[in-house]
């Protein structure tokens, strides 16, 4: 079936083959944030898990992260601050950070983790600061 594994961790349709540089892994995250489902089809695996606040909870997999977002309006601007990138050795990283974002005159704030393999995406977590 084209390459794809038993479990569904095939990486995203080719665009990367390795571990991808600092900046390079920043500017993607970001784009998670601000850009539409041909970044996410690109970037993110398909068996990839994205946990939100309620709604929507828990997404597992590509497809239900795309299906999720139909519709949904992008964020506008993204500001990430306290930035931290841990590598896993050659191929994985981990991408800490505080992002304060606005969509439709509403802001957002959260602390954030991204896990990265093989230069796509796998994991992303959000947990929402209060106002204050």
């Amino acid at each position: 079936m084209g390459g794809r594994k038993a479990n569904g961790s095939d990486r995203a349709p080719g665009r990367f083959g390795s571990m991808l540089d600092d900046q390079t892994l920043w500017r993607l995250e970001a784009d998670f944030w601000t850009g539409g489902p041909a970044h996410y089809r690109a970037c993110l695996r398909s068996d990839a898990v994205m946990v939100f606040p309620e709604p929507p909870g828990v997404i597992v997999g590509r497809d239900a992260v795309l299906a999720s977002l139909a519709g949904a309006p992008r964020w506008e601007t993204v500001e990430m601050t306290e930035r931290r990138l841990l590598r896993l050795g050659e191929h994985a990283a981990v991408l800490l950070y505080r992002v304060r974002a606005l969509r439709a005159g509403t802001a957002y704030r959260a602390l954030c983790s991204s896990s990265w393999a093989g230069g796509c995406m796998v994991h992303h977590q959000q947990t929402p600061l209060s106002d204050g």
